[in-house]
């Protein structure tokens, strides 16, 4: 129901991971977006792939940015491989928001020796503004259509991570 954007790859180095540093640091200051880094922690990072969940337990680093209190937080979190795999929610922000979010991973792509990403809102691989103010709305009219019922549906609601989750059930008709 969202407008996501997950991206997974590993860099190509520690210097690449020097350098993504930078880079999102001073795109972050550019754009007034708070940021903080952390390095060489114990960390647990859930991964997914066609064979379902794992969990990387072991030694990060990273930068995580926060480009509007209305989205999720950008996590560059990576791994002793120096491998990420994450998302970011857009849709409770904007789809200027959304935009930067793609300009950076556009930015930082050249540091990986392979970066995917898929766009719900399909600007990433498209360009297109017009596709992705598309994405918002119909985003935003599924979500209103479920929030009609609230005895059955409530949200969004933020999580202590800082995720969002779009709406969730509530167990016959009361919070679950």
């Amino acid at each position: 129901m969202g407008v996501t954007i997950h991206f997974e790859g590993s860099l190509k180095d520690e210097t690449s991971y020097q350098k993504l540093v930078e880079v999102v640091r001073a795109f972050a200051d550019q754009h007034g977006w708070s940021y903080e880094e952390n390095s060489n922690y114990d960390a647990v990072l859930e991964r997914f792939d066609q064979e379902g969940a794992d969990v990387y337990e072991g030694p990060a680093k990273g930068i995580v940015v926060m480009p509007h209190e209305d989205a999720e937080p950008l996590r560059f979190e990576f791994d002793s491989d120096l491998f990420v795999q994450e998302r970011i929610k857009t849709q409770f922000s904007n789809v200027e928001t959304h935009i930067l979010v793609v300009t950076l991973l556009k930015l930082v792509r050249p540091l990986f020796s392979h970066l995917e990403v898929s766009d719900e809102g399909e600007y990433y691989e498209s360009g297109d503004v017009t596709r992705l103010e598309a994405a918002f709305e119909s985003c935003f009219a599924q979500l209103d259509e479920l929030l009609q019922d609230p005895d059955r549906f409530e949200g969004p609601i933020r999580l202590e991570d800082g995720s969002i989750i779009d709406v969730i059930a509530k167990e016959n008709g009361v919070e679950g």
